[in-house]
């Protein structure tokens, strides 16, 4: 009797922990979907929604041109997908989110009659790049190629991605007009700087009148100082 009521007893907290496990993942995938849907709304606030709000004031002024606003739309839509898109990205494909950037961008750089040269190695997974970093480093180079397509009127633009001894170096290029980013740090800029600290990497710009080049240098172990090569 005795081992019975031992075994009935053992039983029974074994279905009250198996009820409670089951409780505690459904909790965990609830707080998982809240928070994605969380982050998909700051970004189609902070990212879409920002840019039809700057479309709007550009309509009611006549400083812009009609180009000027189809620019900003055509970026609001782009943001728009690489927010969905943020949803899937494989953690540490740096060359994946290569990829879907120049899949989706290559529309709006044919528009703009902007030559695109791809010279991307074989690069390695970066293990501790998760989902979140890699949307940061997904942004990051965004922000660089917006900024060709809207600011330098270029004809060319190069997407390198290397591979070194201890990070992958990462560039935008193009033969644009050039800026001075040590005079003026545009929210844009200032944004890709705060993401590429974000993810342990190193962001420089060097730009001339001639072309400007953006350069991310992404350490391969989590924690290595990265510091932009010579170029």
């Amino acid at each position: 009797n005795l081992m019975d009521t031992l075994a009935s007893r053992i039983a029974l907290r074994e279905s009250e922990l198996a009820n409670t496990y089951r409780q505690l993942e459904e909790s965990t995938r609830a707080q998982t979907k809240s928070a994605e849907r969380t982050r998909v709304l700051r970004d189609l606030h902070d990212g879409v929604g920002s840019h039809l709000s700057v479309a709007l004031r550009q309509l009611q002024t006549e400083k812009y041109s009609r180009e000027d606003v189809i620019h900003t739309i055509s970026d609001a839509l782009d943001h728009l997908k690489l927010s969905i898109d943020a949803m899937s990205l494989p953690a540490g494909d740096i060359t994946a989110v290569l990829a879907n950037l120049r899949y989706r961008l290559d529309p709006r750089l044919k528009e703009s009659g902007i030559t695109l040269h791809w010279h991307v190695g074989k690069l390695p997974i970066v293990e501790y790049l998760n989902e979140k970093a890699m949307r940061q480093l997904q942004f990051i180079v965004y922000g660089a190629l917006s900024n060709v397509l809207q600011h330098a009127h270029a004809t060319e633009m190069q997407i390198q991605a290397n591979l070194s001894a201890h990070a992958i170096e990462l560039r935008v290029v193009d033969n644009g007009v050039g800026f001075e980013p040590d005079q003026q740090l545009r929210k844009g800029l200032q944004s890709m700087h705060d993401r590429a600290k974000v993810i342990g990497a190193s962001l420089s710009i060097h730009s001339q009148p001639g072309g400007t080049m953006m350069e991310v240098v992404i350490p391969l172990v989590q924690g290595d100082w990265a510091m932009p090569s010579q170029y």
